[in-house]
């Protein structure tokens, strides 16, 4: 079985990114697709970034 390289799995496509942005209610969407205009980069980035942020630092 070949394995998918580590760089693969780190990064999310615009396709995914726009898959996993629609799950979210539309004021997140909203926070996100500001986030990501604020420090312009792409929405697949300031996904990761909240996903990553509510990992580490879970409310409650």
């Amino acid at each position: 079985m070949n394995a998918i390289p580590a760089k693969l799995q780190e990064q999310l496509s615009p396709a995914d990114a726009e898959v996993i942005l629609r799950r979210f209610p539309e004021h997140i969407q909203a926070a996100l697709i500001a986030r990501a205009a604020e420090i312009e980069y792409p929405i697949a980035v300031s996904i990761i970034s909240s996903i990553t942020i509510a990992i580490h630092h879970p409310l409650g």
